[in-house]
């Protein structure tokens, strides 16, 4: 006896018949029936079994080809329960070092940046000092210009280290988010290039949080900004919210969100999307794939923070060639305002 086409058929009925299961890989069948003629037995062989639904399940094979007798046997455990603890354990722990990684450059960050402003209250206080007893006339009244202009910008700078540390205070409010985004979107529509077209799908709801309206607008800000760069000509960014409960399961995976309603901010895009290696690094500090110059690696480390500082979540999906996907989990209040 061999493993044939028509064996098969009767392994098929093994798992459930063929007319409910099939295989969601040619392959795994194709390999374990070489497997079978070539040994006349498969241990521990796991594959995956698709039903009419299109759910994947995880099956633990072991079979042995029986020639004298003239049969099949063998028996069949159905391991995607496991599998899927396994993977959420993995993906619990990769948040987890992820998480104490980017807090402890957050606090690096915070540090720097509260000696760093002190450093630079003293050289715009002195360039101040040395503007109002320069002529108006004198050559060096130019020079001091440019001091003040890299001032300003390094006090931004400073800023966002500030909100990455989670040292920034903010101006926490009951407010409607989806108000909060359309006041938003329309900044954002003269920051962006014209033939990047902008969607909103909110909730009908008002989306309620507790939030610092300032920075929320950061947060759409730098995610859109970050959507453009991705997008190298014409491309569509979504904004979309909706009240969300997360369960206990999908709690521990967002890390340290307790369980409870919440509000599913989106912002996604059309752009050339992210392999897993660059996904694992963009919330890091200075990190950035565009050219030298082209940027801080602030944005979404800042974006980071200032969740962090809500008591929210974010989570980031995306793949090369298919845009990205930011959903931020913001906990829902009772009444805005």
């Amino acid at each position: 006896m061999t493993a044939t086409s028509r064996v098969n058929h009767k392994f098929l009925d093994i798992f459930g018949g063929s007319s409910a299961l099939h295989w969601a890989d040619s392959h795994e069948r194709d390999e374990m029936i070489r497997i079978l003629n070539r040994d006349g037995r498969v241990t521990n062989y796991e594959c995956r079994i698709s039903d009419t639904r299109g759910n994947v399940h995880s099956r633990l094979t072991a079979l042995r080809l029986d020639h004298d007798r003239n049969i099949l046997e063998g028996s069949i455990v159905d391991v995607s329960e496991r599998k899927q603890l396994e993977a959420e354990k993995i993906e619990l722990e990769r948040r987890s070092a992820s998480a104490k990684k980017l807090e402890g450059l957050g606090i690096l960050a915070g540090g720097v940046a509260h000696n760093f402003n002190n450093l630079l209250a003293v050289m715009l206080g002195n360039a101040e000092i040395l503007r109002d007893t320069l002529p108006a006339e004198s050559d060096c009244a130019f020079f001091v210009k440019e001091i003040f202009k890299a001032g300003y910008r390094s006090r931004d700078l400073i800023d966002k280290l500030l909100l990455m540390g989670r040292k920034r205070v903010l101006d926490l409010r009951r407010m409607g988010l989806n108000d909060v985004l359309r006041d938003g979107g329309a900044a954002l529509r003269k920051e962006l290039r014209s033939n990047i077209a902008i969607d909103f799908c909110l909730s009908t709801s008002p989306c309620p949080v507790k939030a610092d309206v300032e920075r929320i607008k950061e947060i759409l800000l730098n995610l859109a900004l970050n959507a453009q760069d991705a997008i190298p000509g014409e491309g569509r960014l979504t904004i979309a919210t909706k009240e969300v409960l997360l369960e206990v399961p999908m709690a521990r995976r967002q890390g340290d969100c307790i369980p409870g309603p919440f509000i599913q901010l989106t912002v996604s895009d059309t752009g050339e999307g992210m392999d897993q290696e660059t996904m694992t690094k963009i919330f890091d500090p200075f990190f950035t794939t565009k050219e030298p110059g082209k940027g801080t690696g602030l944005g979404l480390s800042t974006v980071y923070g200032i969740v962090q500082q809500h008591s929210g979540s974010i989570e980031v999906e995306s793949q090369p060639e298919r845009g990205t996907q930011f959903r931020i989990y913001l906990p829902r209040v009772l009444t805005a305002g």
